[in-house]
């Protein structure tokens, strides 16, 4: 049974659903970082990394947050150039002006993950992903962001990971956002770290 898109495997309960059957075995949530904005934790699956990432902030999505796109563009122009698959068919260019926190984070991921595999030698570098949410399961602010990759491209992750989390941190606190009292949800990050 996939629950927001994730597999697990035995009866568990979650915050907002009674009973559970799970079909395959969760995965031990690494905590990769937390700062005053948001927390990462992560795994990897397959051919996939995941990251569970949980603001701390009211604003969930870049509208509220207008220096986003020239401070990305300073920082890591190249991003603005990428291709955002949306329901509007926006490029990320325009997508980056109202967008979800965690679909940002995807984004400059998947930038870093290219630039490290193309300074590391490779003529060209390709990774996708997607974010997702429900905050009517879980937690307001809780996306489930998911980076398609090859077994041989996991040693870009880290610094990949490393060098997100620092500008999206810079982003936030540009923004000088009010992170929220962490937001109290210990046992739901407890329950998917069974």
């Amino acid at each position: 049974m996939y629950i927001l898109g994730k597999n697990f495997d035995k009866t568990t309960k979650f915050p907002g659903i009674s009973m559970v059957v799970l079909t395959q075995p969760l995965p031990l949530l690494r905590p990769f970082a937390q700062n005053k904005f948001f927390s990462l934790q992560t795994y990897y699956k397959k051919k996939s990394f995941i990251i569970l990432m949980h603001l701390f902030t009211s604003d969930m999505h870049t509208g509220k947050l207008s220096k986003t796109r020239p401070m990305l563009k300073k920082l890591l122009p190249t991003i603005l150039e990428s291709t955002c698959f949306n329901e509007g068919n926006k490029p990320f260019s325009e997508e980056v002006l109202r967008t979800e926190i965690g679909h940002l984070f995807e984004h400059i991921l998947l930038e870093y993950l290219c630039q490290a595999k193309l300074a590391d030698g490779h003529e060209e570098a390709s990774f996708s992903g997607t974010t997702d949410w429900n905050w009517n399961t879980d937690p307001q602010g809780t996306f489930w962001i998911t980076i398609s990759l090859e077994e041989h491209d996991y040693e870009y992750v880290e610094m990949a990971m490393e060098k997100t989390q620092a500008l999206m941190h810079a982003i936030l606190d540009h923004h000088h956002l009010v992170p929220q009292v962490y937001m109290n949800h210990s046992a739901f990050f407890a329950s998917t770290s069974l």
